[in-house]
């Protein structure tokens, strides 16, 4: 049996294929960069960072070695996390595992779409009108199942009323309304910067990404990987990346409504489902000047190539 290997700076047991901790602390300061941009544009420091990742090392450190069927002591806690045994004592006192996990409770809550998310998403994928009647038409209309706002919405949701869905979503700028029609304004549901959704939208995607990222580094051959592929190509001109991000807009709306498409009866098939799953599947794009932070995996110009994790 394979002795085990300890972190020196730590002393956390190191099991994870590949996980050396020079090595994963190296490439997590990469993708730490944009991370902390933010951090320091929305006036976060250094202080107030490690003050709460001390909660976020704990509470990772609890889920290892429930992981391992070791018990979450204290001291077995300090060992995993790296943190002083007087900083986990206060921590735990203050609750801090408790309040992370309700934290994790309400961003898993934030995954599951808005009614307002819900319904841009079915307008666009059943391709219905840009612009719709809000009631439905009195009986006798031609089309025998009229389109209509007030339809779409009721197939989203049958616990909000319609009308509340129809302020909802312009106060978002979603939609115009007039008297007796809406106009959907944009191809997909986007937060406005400035609100507190964006954020929690940008939260949910970017952890989902590197919780793939995370399993297919540490999984065995053997074990299911997720999807997590890119194409990189530099020594382009800015008009010539123009393109190429105006075509991966294209593509995406094609998986989009494929998705779309294809999710919706399953969700309703699979209703009573236990445990229950969740699924998410996304697409970024990104483009910079070559001499900005992160750098690409190669420093070669004019190439173009697939990353394959």
């Amino acid at each position: 049996m394979p002795s085990k290997t300890t972190s020196p700076a730590t002393g956390a047991p190191i099991d994870a294929p590949g996980a050396a901790p020079a090595l994963a602390l190296e490439h997590a300061m990469v993708v730490m960069q944009p991370l902390v941009r933010w951090l320091l544009r929305s006036g976060v420091g250094f202080g107030a960072t490690t003050d709460a990742l001390k909660a976020v090392f704990l509470q990772e450190a609890a889920r290892e070695l429930e992981r391992r069927g070791q018990k979450a002591s204290g001291s077995g806690l300090s060992v995993m996390s790296g943190l002083h045994r007087k900083d986990v004592r206060l921590l735990l006192e203050q609750g801090a595992p408790q309040a992370m996990a309700s934290r994790s409770a309400q961003a898993d809550a934030r995954v599951k779409p808005s009614a307002a998310s819900r319904l841009v998403t079915q307008w666009l994928a059943q391709r219905w009108p840009r612009r719709l009647p809000i009631s439905n038409p009195q009986p006798g209309a031609a089309e025998p199942t009229p389109r209509s706002f007030e339809r779409l919405a009721r197939q989203v949701s049958t616990d909000v009323h319609p009308r509340a869905l129809l302020t909802e979503l312009e106060r978002l700028g979603l939609v115009v309304v007039d008297d007796t029609t809406v106009q959907l304004q944009k191809s997909a549901f986007v937060p406005d910067s400035q609100q507190t959704a964006a954020a929690q939208c940008m939260s949910s995607h970017v952890a989902d990404h590197l919780s793939a990222a995370v399993h297919n580094l540490q999984s065995e051959n053997t074990e299911h990987k997720f999807l997590e592929r890119s194409v990189f190509a530099d020594g382009l001109s800015a008009e010539s990346v123009t393109v190429l991000h105006d075509e991966a807009l294209r593509l995406w709306e094609q998986v989009f409504s494929v998705m779309v498409a294809l999710a919706t009866p399953l969700c309703e098939q699979d209703a009573q489902a236990t445990p229950p799953q969740r699924f998410r599947i996304g697409m970024y794009c990104y483009s910079t000047r070559a001499n900005t932070p992160n750098p690409p995996v190669s420093n070669d110009t004019g190439t173009l190539q697939e990353v394959t994790p």
